[in-house]
């Protein structure tokens, strides 16, 4: 079946050029796709307004900074951050994630996605936004990791607030779990 697609992939290139002609620009990004021609297709596809598409054929050709761009372009910000990481560009990474966290806040819990608004904590703990990632955690319930990225960021009076109003059940266990290197932690032990 691989030399069946290998044959015909100059006929999509053949079809993309056609489409091309009559400016059916999706249509021509999915002959390019076919024909193996990712970049190719990607850039077609954000000429007919399908960035989310174009960000996936970026993705598949390896192309991460393309692929991140294109996230923007459709409001995928967590996504375009995960892909910006894997491009190596951290302050682009930084200000995707932010810009999903700024996003997510806005939505009900209802719209609201664990996976993503862990992903945008990540990607801020990451670009050291340590107050920012501290409280998307706290949001998708997760206080613990609240309180190592208020740790990580030395932002005692904010962990201390963690540990009183979402883990005072286990605030005298965390505390006793920390090691006698504990940073930051042991600050809170004194609280």
């Amino acid at each position: 079946q691989l030399n069946r697609v290998a044959e015909a992939a100059p006929h999509f290139a053949k079809a993309a050029e056609l489409c091309e002609r009559q400016e059916m620009w999706s249509r021509a990004g999915e002959m390019r796709e076919k024909a193996g021609q990712l970049a190719e297709a990607a850039h077609l596809y954000l000429r007919a307004n399908i960035p989310s598409r174009a960000a996936e054929m970026y993705e598949r050709a390896g192309e991460w900074k393309r692929a991140g761009d294109a996230y923007m372009q459709a409001t995928n910000y967590a996504r375009a951050g995960a892909a910006y990481s894997r491009a190596g560009e951290t302050p682009l990474a930084t200000r995707a994630y932010a810009a999903a966290s700024d996003a997510t806040s806005k939505k009900s819990v209802t719209e609201r996605s664990k996976p993503e608004l862990r992903q945008a904590a990540a990607g801020l703990e990451k670009g050291g936004e340590f107050e920012r990632a501290a409280a998307l955690y706290l949001e998708i319930g997760d206080p613990t990791r609240a309180l190592h990225a208020c740790a990580r960021g030395n932002d005692a009076a904010g962990a201390a607030q963690i540990l009183v109003t979402h883990l005072k059940d286990r605030a005298y266990q965390i505390l006793n779990d920390i090691p006698a290197e504990g940073g930051v932690y042991k600050n809170y032990a004194a609280m």
